[in-house]
């Protein structure tokens, strides 16, 4: 099951480069001819990716701080403040 799991989540993560990489063209294309300075598809690929990595580690949190989330999730659950509301 864990294994599933990680090999789908590969193929999530690489359909995710490849969505990025065929905007990033589009784009790329689009600006070519108002571009000021001449740069390489792939230099501006790596300016694209650089900006998204930049982004994701500001909102990635550490492992035990989401460890800590998912306590406090199962404490409350177990206290019963998950219980699912009735609106009948």
């Amino acid at each position: 099951m864990q294994m599933d799991f990680m090999n789908g989540f590969r193929q999530m993560h690489k359909a995710i480069d490849k969505e990025i990489e065929q905007r990033t063209w589009e784009v790329w294309l689009a600006d070519r001819p108002h571009m000021e300075k001449f740069i390489s598809f792939s230099q501006y690929l790596s300016k694209v990716k650089q900006h998204i990595n930049a982004d994701n580690s500001r909102v990635h949190k550490s492992k035990r701080d989401l460890n800590k989330l998912v306590d406090d999730i199962v404490e409350m659950d177990k206290k019963g403040a998950l219980k699912k509301k009735s609106y009948d």
